[in-house]
């Protein structure tokens, strides 16, 4: 590790604010001493100076500092346009962060009660000191837990768990989620299985996706939405989605069903399916329709010809074979190398990291 100071002259506050935020994505940044310019530079030495002291307090990596310095910009700009102070908000993440990492290891003390219910049912209210409480559901020793609180907070989750619910691991366990928030949904992968709404369903495949979630699709919510991930250590779950394609893949069903457009990390055909925009006759008949009706005009067999132009579309378009060529699947196999190739695709698959090529996207215009 290399440690070095620098000094630099800049009139233009603009070059500064611009190199400050380009080095601050590379290394960490201590501001030593700094002179109250104009409004720009305050504002990015502000958030610089918070994203560094996130990193103390949270241990994080540039990565994540930088992610941090982000959103502490976009934060910066929110509330400069709503003309309310910074001071109070960001003091209030900071000691929010403080209070998260105080409260680990021996110093997680969480209240815990017990009732019975009825006959071989118990609840147990687990109140952790940060809140997000978590409420146990035992009936002949299957357990349903209603939340599951704050992934920072895992360990001592499950070694409570475990002391209150011996071979709690081994236990059939589910959890019901009243909401998608990150205290609500932390611990999810402890759990055989989880339940929720229709909604959350559809929160958590936005995720999943790498989109913004319904809360975070607010611009005055994001950025809290964005830093409260960081501080409770929250992550989307990176989930390998491997395709075989057995029989028939036509049009927007087999889009949205695991292709790569939405994707798939691999995709797998037999020799017997079929990947086109439409199924041989339904194309036939738009393709050759004026051949169709001329046939009929003539009073030739109009079917014996519709089957052999659905024949020869087949040989031609519809076998996965103009797939392959186009990689939109990966490998032809014969039914009997499906297990092998599943296996071996997740456990290439098993380190998948998701990588946002970039910030923001564009649709369509309206038209």
């Amino acid at each position: 590790v290399q440690h070095f100071k620098m000094g630099l002259l800049i009139e233009n506050t603009g070059e500064i604010k611009r190199l400050i935020d380009d080095i601050s994505r590379i290394c960490e940044i201590s501001i030593l001493n700094y002179e109250v310019t104009d409004r720009l530079l305050d504002g990015t030495v502000f958030y610089i100076t918070f994203a560094n002291e996130m990193r103390e307090i949270l241990s994080l990596s540039q990565a994540q500092t930088n992610a941090v310095l982000i959103q502490a910009n976009r934060l910066m700009q929110l509330l400069d346009e709503q003309d309310k102070p910074a001071l109070q908000t960001f003091d209030y993440i900071r000691r929010f962060a403080q209070f998260v990492v105080e409260h680990r290891g021996a110093a997680f003390n969480a209240q815990v009660s017990t009732v019975r219910l009825a006959d071989g049912l118990m609840l147990t209210a687990i109140e952790p000191p940060c809140g997000s409480n978590t409420y146990v559901l035992e009936y002949h020793g299957e357990l349903l837990c209603v939340d599951c609180g704050f992934a920072c907070y895992r360990e001592e989750m499950l070694r409570l768990l475990e002391g209150l619910f011996p071979r709690f691991s081994l236990r059939g366990k589910e959890v019901w989620l009243t909401h998608a928030d990150v205290d609500h949904a932390g611990l999810l992968s402890l759990f055989d299985r989880a339940c929720m709404s229709r909604d959350c369903y559809e929160n958590f495949a936005l995720e999943g996706r790498g989109k913004a979630n319904f809360r975070a699709q607010n611009p005055l919510h994001a950025p809290y939405c964005a830093l409260s991930k960081v501080i409770s250590a929250y992550a989307n779950a990176q989930v390998p989605m491997v395709t075989v394609i057995l029989r028939k893949a036509f049009g927007g069903a087999y889009i949205v069903m695991g292709s790569k457009s939405i994707g798939a990390d691999m995709n797998f055909a037999w020799p017997s399916s079929q990947i086109a925009v439409l199924g041989a006759k339904g194309a036939v008949n738009i393709i050759h329709r004026k051949e169709l009706q001329k046939a009929k005009e003539m009073g030739k067999d109009v079917e014996a010809l519709r089957t052999k132009l659905a024949d020869d579309y087949e040989a031609t378009t519809v076998n996965a074979n103009l797939s392959l060529e186009m990689g939109e699947i990966d490998a032809m196999i014969d039914p009997e190398q499906t297990r092998e190739a599943i296996a071996e695709s997740l456990r290439l698959l098993a380190g998948k990291k998701r990588v946002r090529r970039t910030t923001k996207h564009h649709g369509n215009q309206p038209l």
